[in-house]
């Protein structure tokens, strides 16, 4: 409850509130992302740690229908 209302309390100088709630839900140990769904995020890498510091920016999505 703590934790949840440090994240809740979350705020940005331009307005941007964070919402936080908490799963009780047991996920299954062992399992593995595929290289393919690694390649298609869109991660930056951040120095001095790159394994540890990181950024995941949001996808541009693409229309299908313009694909055809």
């Amino acid at each position: 409850d703590i934790m949840l209302a440090y994240i809740r309390g979350t705020k940005t100088k331009t307005g941007l509130e964070v919402q936080a709630f908490l799963q009780d839900h047991k996920y299954n140990q062992g399992q593995v992302v595929s290289q393919e769904m690694m390649k298609n995020l869109n991660i930056e890498y951040l120095l001095p740690c790159p394994k540890w510091s990181y950024t995941i920016h949001p996808r541009q999505m693409v229309n299908k229908e313009l694909q055809s």
